[in-house]
């Protein structure tokens, strides 16, 4: 176990230090992260590789002993705490999310987006049901109550926080059920003596903190730790009871991922979604298959959920690497640009080859190629020039045109604007004064047309709130 936890708390430091002075081994260990955290901040990346550099030293420096608080429990009911805890996390997370949405009237796939100023540059946050950043507010409580100062490159939730109803008490509840189960996974630590269970115990413990307060139980990243929280669950149990909770788990995943995706008649797998925890269930099924007697049913099923998982997890890996391409039918949509001349001086020496229009709203920018182009391209194109001073994403949007319906509510100044973006065109009244449902053509997922057209607001001194609809169409 010592040398393990060395070699673990090293390779993260390693890790780190490589993510801190190499942008490609950024990129790449970023992609990796991401598979299980969804995050686009070096923040999260930290907080990841962190939390197993922690919970080895702490391990490491514990040994064999036991605190007199954790000698009083055993570890099943430390396990039953940590996991009632988390479906507490991600339940409030859920009810703070709808007390957003009944704070602006906001429909149950409704898309809530601000736009803020956060030091000197600009920075958005969204919420909605599939990627609630309810409990993000948190952050920015502590970056505020202690002066942290973390700066650009941390989405300290500063857009959530100024819109969120009871932000304060929100923070407060949401910091206590998250150190809650930062301390139990650590008192579980303490009980682990075998190296497979502090792995997956820290793995899913880091995953459904990220999770809880980023994101929620309906991400790819919560999906993922539920079911590694389970695999922790039923790891080293009796081989008998073991083996049928590894063939539960595996059943369910390629039943939901696999199976009524195409009952239901849609070309999409949602395997994808479990990719990650998927691979992790199959490796410790075959790892533990021929030394314990597991039956054969078990290790096909395995075998069957290495091969789907692991192609899945190659795609989304593949995905979030390299990025999207688009073409003079879609827009890639770029934002991070800080507000000053410079910028405005890169995208003028930028010209025009690859584009064949480039609108900018302050911060965010969206661009139509004139071919086909990877959108990561043109973010390292425009980078080096552009300077920026936080995060600096681009993001491919093939949407075709529709009708919809946007609402936004002024929150200052109380003066009228008109609201028409490159990518949403009124079909009547294009005025909007407080509050207001404007119907247009979009051409942008509702999630990038809920930043532009905030970004726009933004970019003329408004504070808006803006709610679009998301829709959820898995027949394409």
């Amino acid at each position: 176990m010592r040398q393990k936890l060395i070699a673990q708390i090293a390779v993260c430091a390693l890790l780190l230090l490589g993510m801190l002075l190499s942008p490609s081994i950024l990129d790449f260990m970023s992609s990796v992260i991401r598979l299980f955290t969804e995050g686009n901040t070096f923040g999260k990346h930290f907080v990841f590789l962190g939390f197993f550099i922690f919970i080895g030293a702490f391990k490491l420096a514990i040994g064999q002993s036991e605190p007199s608080f954790v000698a009083k429990f055993n570890k099943g009911q430390l396990q039953k705490a940590l996991f009632m805890l988390i479906a507490l996390g991600f339940a409030f997370n859920i009810i703070a999310n709808l007390l957003i949405f009944q704070e602006y009237g906001a429909p149950l796939n409704g898309y809530v987006a601000h736009v803020t100023k956060c030091g000197k540059v600009s920075c958005w946050e969204a919420t909605y049901l599939q990627h609630s950043h309810s409990l993000k507010p948190a952050i920015n409580f502590l970056d505020q109550s202690f002066n942290l100062n973390l700066g650009p490159n941390i989405d300290t939730g500063k857009p959530m926080s100024e819109i969120t109803p009871h932000s304060g008490i929100i923070s407060i509840i949401a910091i206590a059920i998250l150190a809650s189960i930062f301390i139990l996974s650590l008192a579980l630590a303490i009980k682990e003596n075998k190296y497979p269970n502090l792995f997956l115990l820290q793995l899913s413990s880091i995953a459904s903190i990220i999770s809880v307060l980023d994101g929620g139980l309906f991400t790819v990243a919560g999906i993922n730790a539920a079911i590694l929280l389970a695999l922790y669950a039923g790891y080293g149990k009796k081989a008998s009871r073991e083996w049928k909770f590894y063939l539960a788990i595996a059943a369910y995943v390629l039943f939901i991922g696999e199976i009524i995706p195409r009952l239901l008649g849609t070309n999409l797998s949602f395997l994808s979604f479990f990719a990650p925890s998927g691979v992790m269930v199959s490796f410790f099924i075959i790892y533990n298959s021929s030394r314990r007697g597991f039956p054969r049913m078990l290790k096909l099923a395995a075998f069957l959920l290495l091969i789907f998982s692991a192609w899945h997890l190659l795609s989304l890996f593949n995905y979030v690497y390299y990025g999207e391409s688009v073409g003079s039918s879609g827009k890639a949509v770029i934002y991070g640009f800080p507000d000053s001349p410079k910028s405005d001086a890169a995208l003028a020496a930028f010209g025009t080859p690859k584009l064949a229009r480039f609108y900018r709203y302050g911060w965010y920018a969206a661009a139509v190629p004139s071919k086909n182009v990877a959108v990561s391209s043109l973010v390292n194109a425009l980078r080096p020039s552009v300077a920026p001073k936080g995060y600096f994403l681009g993001e491919a949007d093939t949407q075709s045109p529709r009708e919809e319906s946007i609402s936004i509510i002024i929150r200052s100044p109380a003066i009228p604007v008109e609201i028409s973006t490159l990518s949403f065109k009124p079909l009547g009244s294009a005025i909007c004064e407080n509050r207001c449902v404007i119907r247009g053509t979009a051409s942008l997922f509702a999630t990038h047309l809920a930043l532009e057209i905030s970004s726009y607001l933004h970019s003329k001194g408004y504070d808006a709130i803006v709610i679009t609809p998301v829709m959820w169409d898995y027949s394409k």
